[in-house]
């Protein structure tokens, strides 16, 4: 019955994050490296804003290219829809490989999203080899970044022994934290009893 409630929650994240394509990322890049002029940090994002409304009326081809030309100058918003588009296979062929190398360098800049979409590719293994431990590692960096999807699958390893050791009172903290960001824990909370670890 856990297997059964872990496998349908790490699927539904995962079509969750492909439904999110179109989304705009509510974070911005607000750091800004002393050698690069401020116009270079609008001009990015002027070009992010047009690719994600290019995608938004269908138009997957320029989006690409957009997304492809800011990933490269590094930035991680860009290189994680780029990543998407590559894993679905919008205004380009489908190409895991380069899905996941670009989630990788999103993720590795501090993007949230990216670090759990690259924590459950570890999960499921499809790409790479499986590694509960890696999956663990990038699920919970997004976590604490407040990511609620991250909250709730950190709170679910925890609960199973999933890449770390069980533990119910780090489960419940997690599962808190998730519930405080709007997600519902309600199965997760009563099928391992968490109340009494608050």
């Amino acid at each position: 019955m856990k297997l059964i409630f872990l496998i349908l929650l790490f699927t539904s994240f995962s079509v969750i994050a492909d439904s999110n394509i179109a989304k705009t990322s509510e974070q911005s890049d607000t750091k800004q490296s002393q050698s690069e002029p401020i116009q270079s940090e609008q001009s990015q994002k002027i070009r992010y804003k047009k690719a994600l409304s290019l995608i938004a009326n269908g138009d997957y081809t320029n989006a690409f290219t957009i997304f492809k030309s800011l990933a490269e100058e590094g930035n991680k918003y860009a290189q994680f829809r780029l990543s998407i588009l590559y894993r679905l296979g919008k205004g380009t062929p489908v190409d895991k490989k380069k899905s996941f190398n670009w989630v990788l360098k999103s993720a590795q800049q501090g993007h949230a999203e990216a670090q759990f979409n690259l924590g459950i590719s570890y999960f499921n293994g499809k790409v790479m080899a499986k590694d509960n431990k890696l999956s663990y590692k990038w699920i919970i960096r997004s976590a604490r970044q407040g990511f609620a999807q991250g909250q709730v699958v950190t709170a679910l390893n925890y609960c199973l022994g999933t890449g770390v050791v069980k533990d119910l009172k780090k489960c419940a903290y997690w599962a808190k934290k998730a519930r405080n960001n709007g997600r519902d824990v309600d199965k997760l909370w009563t099928q391992f009893d968490l109340g009494k670890y608050q």
